[in-house]
C-alpha cells in the first residue's frame, strides 16, 4: 500500500465526504447504489453504525475508502465496504479489516457478521481469507404484489413492538439489517400493521415508507394456514416493495412471496467471524 494511504476511525470525517465515496465504491456493483444524504443517515441509524469503530483509508487527508461497524452489545455488523474505482487492488479493505479486528476486540467485540452477493467472488473469497464462513444464504425478494385474498380480517397499527416475540412468530431469526433493534432505530419511518383476534397479535408486518422495504412479516405459530399473511399484504396493491434477506430454508415463507408475483432478485451468503 502506497506511504501516502493511511487507516484511522471515520469518527472525524464529515459524512457528506462519507457518501461520496460510498456511492463512487457502489456505482459500478453488481446492483449499483446510490443513497441521498438522507437515506445514508437513515442506514447509518437503522444498522446501529458507530463512526468511532468503523474505519477509513486515507490518501492524505483524502477519504478513499470505509467499512461501516453496526455495534450492538459484543457483536458487530459491517453495513458497508467500499474503496474508490481508482484504488483497487491495493489490498486497502484487506488492511482495513485488520486495523479494524484489533479495535474491535479492545472494545470487547466477540463476532462480526456481514452480508455479501453470492456472485461477488472476490468480496467472498477475501472475506473467507480474513477468517470469515459462510453461515446460511438469504434470498432478496421485489415486484408489485398479486392480492390472492380480499381482507376477511381487519389490518390495524401495530404501536407496541414489545408484542412481538421471537419464539412466537419467528421460525428463523431476522438478519442484521431487518431485526427489531434496526426498526426500533428508525420506527419514525415506518408503517406496522397487525391483526389482532380477542385482543391479541396474531400477525404483523413492518415496512419502511420511504424505502417500500419491508423489514418483517410474520404469523404467529398458532394461526397459521388462515390467510393471515395474504391479508398483511392486501393493502399493498399497485405498490412495488422490497423484501430482503429471507432465510433460504424458511420453505414457506420464500413459496409464499413468489406466490405474490415476487421475484428474487438475489442471493447473499451470511458470513461470520469470532474474534474473541
Amino acid at each position: 500500500m502506497n506511504d501516502s494511504i493511511h487507516i484511522r476511525p471515520l469518527e472525524k470525517a464529515n459524512l457528506e465526504e462519507i457518501l461520496e465515496v460510498y456511492n463512487q465504491s457502489f456505482a459500478d456493483y453488481i446492483i449499483p447504489v446510490s443513497l441521498t444524504p438522507e437515506h445514508l443517515n437513515m442506514k447509518l441509524n437503522s444498522e446501529s453504525v458507530d463512526l468511532k469503530l468503523s474505519v477509513g483509508a486515507f490518501d492524505g487527508e483524502r477519504l478513499i475508502g470505509f467499512i461501516f461497524y453496526g455495534i450492538r452489545d459484543n457483536k458487530a455488523y459491517i453495513g458497508g465496504t467500499g474503496v474508490l474505482p481508482n484504488y483497487r487492488g491495493r489490498k486497502i479493505t484487506y488492511n482495513m479489516l485488520h486495523y479494524s479486528f484489533e479495535i474491535l476486540k479492545s472494545n470487547a467485540i466477540e463476532s462480526i457478521l456481514l452480508e455479501v452477493i453470492t456472485e461477488n467472488k472476490f468480496a467472498i473469497n477475501a472475506y473467507q481469507e480474513a477468517g470469515f464462513s459462510i453461515t446460511r444464504k438469504v434470498n432478496c425478494y421485489e415486484g408489485f404484489p398479486i392480492i390472492i385474498a380480499n381482507p376477511l380480517a381487519k389490518i390495524e397499527p401495530l404501536t407496541d413492538l414489545e408484542l412481538i416475540s421471537g419464539s412466537t412468530f419467528w421460525d428463523i431469526h431476522p438478519t442484521w439489517q431487518n431485526n427489531l433493534k434496526s426498526v426500533q432505530n428508525i420506527k419514525e419511518v415506518c408503517i406496522m400493521d397487525g391483526i389482532y383476534e380477542k385482543g391479541e397479535l396474531v400477525a404483523y408486518k413492518i415496512m419502511n415508507k420511504k424505502l417500500s422495504r419491508i423489514y418483517q412479516f410474520a404469523v404467529h405459530k398458532e394461526y397459521r394456514n388462515r390467510y393471515y399473511a395474504s391479508i398483511l399484504f392486501s393493502n399493498l396493491k399497485d405498490q412495488k416493495v422490497r423484501i430482503t434477506n429471507v432465510d433460504e430454508n424458511e420453505l414457506s415463507t420464500n413459496d409464499f412471496l413468489r406466490s405474490l408475483g415476487l421475484k428474487c432478485y438475489i442471493q447473499q451468503f451470511e458470513m461470520k467471524k469470532t474474534l474473541i
